[in-house]
């Protein structure tokens, strides 16, 4: 009888601890991160959400910043990856190689994704070797977005910015199917002061 117990109880830790994103489930609550021995520093805390860094128990290669956004009621509602800075030609090449690579894996578990590769109008910055500086005078746009509604995910986002004109970081997003509700609190709550 033990070691049935012990055996359910080994496979739902199992299931828990790798079920989302980076082994980190939508609606986990500090106390699930603390059980699962994945230690939290909270960054920020405003109207009862507060995000902390994290490192995941599974982590990705190419995402060296991890952020969880709690809130008290509804519990992790977004999950953030941003990658190291992506030193760059002025043509992009090694941030386009590293945004494609990262759509094709979210993509071989979500579907293709709807891909938004703007350059605003009259953006002075249209030649091919503009594309960095575009992207840093935010006069370009390149991202991907994916509406799963499964495995408790509501939207999931990748986007480059540039930080520099030779330089860029990545940036993926996972929301709960709870955000709107919890933003449309927010927004009530920041309107109370008033």
């Amino acid at each position: 009888m033990k070691k049935i117990i012990s055996l359910v109880v080994l496979v739902s830790l199992c299931g828990f601890i790798y079920a989302g994103p980076f082994g980190v489930e939508m609606g986990w609550s500090v106390e699930d991160f603390e059980r699962l021995g994945i230690p939290l520093e909270q960054a920020s805390t405003n109207n009862n959400i507060t995000t902390y860094y994290f490192t995941p128990n599974n982590p990705h290669p190419i995402f060296t910043t991890y952020l969880v956004r709690i809130d008290n009621q509804k519990g992790v509602y977004d999950i953030t990856a941003v990658s190291d800075v992506i030193e760059d030609s002025s043509y992009g090449t090694e941030t386009k190689k590293t945004y494609n690579s990262v759509r094709e894996q979210i993509s071989s578990t979500y579907g293709e994704p709807e891909e938004i590769d703007l350059l605003m109008p009259g953006s002075i910055w249209d030649e091919p070797g503009d594309w960095m500086m575009a992207l840093y005078q935010k006069e370009r746009y390149l991202m991907a977005l994916w509406n799963p509604s499964s495995k408790g995910i509501e939207d999931i986002g990748i986007d480059v910015t540039g930080i520099r004109s030779s330089s860029s970081v990545i940036k993926l997003v996972y929301q709960s199917p709870d955000i709107a509700e919890i933003l449309e609190r927010v927004k009530k709550a920041e309107a109370s002061v008033f």
